[in-house]
């Protein structure tokens, strides 16, 4: 019953692997990535930034509201 059975069928072969990359590839993609770290890196630190050197000085922009809620 199933002692002469066929053989499975094989999987494709694979294929040839990519060249490995160059050594211009990788330093340009070292300098992107190092770019966009660096750019991150200041967005991060200006973006904590929340008054001047000499501190706050501007008037309040919100209004206190009284007892009445006006």
């Amino acid at each position: 019953m199933g002692i002469f059975s066929s053989s499975p069928a094989l999987p494709p072969m694979p294929g040839t692997p990519p060249p490995p990359p160059d050594a211009a590839d990788i330093a340009l993609r070292n300098a992107k990535l190092m770019e966009r770290r660096r750019q991150l890196g200041l967005q991060g630190r200006l973006t904590t930034f929340l008054t001047g050197a000499q501190g706050d000085t501007a008037p309040p922009t919100t209004q206190q509201t009284t007892l009445l809620g006006r």
